[in-house]
């Protein structure tokens, strides 16, 4: 009987670090230029109509135009049945949430509920229902920012009272433009290949508190919660989407 549960990929699927902290985080797709009888390289899709069946070098064109938040075409591109595309993760300086300090924290959990039922003094298989779900992600943010404060405080920008500077307010109600489109958790486990998890309609929840210390940078601890989308019409499960490395391929 094997006394540990160490196995032959467990060096590759270690995750090391905290992971990096994304807003708006979006796979882009771009046409891609394939010469008369050339093959497309590995990485490039050619386009298909929905319904059709998908190839290893195929995509359907709905995943293209889905309409999700983490979803996107290079600017002033049209996609057509019969293109050549290929997708990358923009992971630019404007789509990083921010440096962070003593590592982030993500929290997908079920709220399960069990029916009790007379004679069994047991939990019963089958009878444990699901009725709930809850998610954040808790990121301890060493940056500050005109943008990162009225996110904390759900706040907004008006006229300053004081010239040279920029004034913030706390505002009385919670508006649409207050939710990012998306938070995204990327970690990487050692053999280089990562794994993300994205949720859509994330709100901070956490306010802004500040402890300075002398010779330590000022950490503001901020936590984001997903939230069911009304044009979506789906209000029994939270928007959260997990990417894992194919590893069949």
């Amino acid at each position: 009987m094997r006394k540990s549960g160490i196995n032959s990929k467990t060096p590759d699927e270690v995750m090391l670090g905290s992971g990096t902290v994304f807003k708006n985080f979006r796979h882009i797709y771009r046409k891609v230029e394939i010469g008369e009888g050339g093959e497309a390289p590995d990485g490039v899709f050619q386009v298909v109509e929905d319904g059709t069946k998908e190839t290893e070098s195929t995509i359907q064109i709905g995943k293209l135009t889905s309409g999700l938040s983490f979803i996107g075409l290079a600017e002033g591109y049209t996609p057509a049945v019969g293109d050549y595309v290929s997708g990358a993760w923009d992971d630019s300086e404007e789509c990083l949430l921010g440096a962070t300090s003593g590592g982030n924290k993500l929290s997908i959990a079920s709220e399960l509920k069990d029916v009790d039922v007379d004679g069994a003094t047991v939990k019963v298989a089958g009878m444990t229902h699901k009725v709930g779900e809850t998610a954040s992600l808790e990121t301890n943010l060493v940056q500050h920012n005109i943008e990162s404060l009225k996110r904390a405080i759900v706040g907004e920008e008006v006229e300053s009272l004081i010239k040279g500077y920029r004034q913030v307010q706390t505002k009385p109600l919670v508006e649409l433009s207050d939710y990012l489109d998306n938070i995204a958790y990327v970690g990487t486990k050692a053999n280089g290949e990562e794994i993300i998890i994205i949720m859509e309609n994330a709100i901070c929840t956490s306010g802004y508190e500040i402890e300075g210390k002398n010779k330590e940078a000022s950490v503001v601890t901020t936590t984001f919660e997903p939230s069911a989308d009304f044009k979506k019409n789906v209000f029994d499960s939270l928007p959260i989407y997990v990417f894992v490395p194919d590893e069949r391929q």
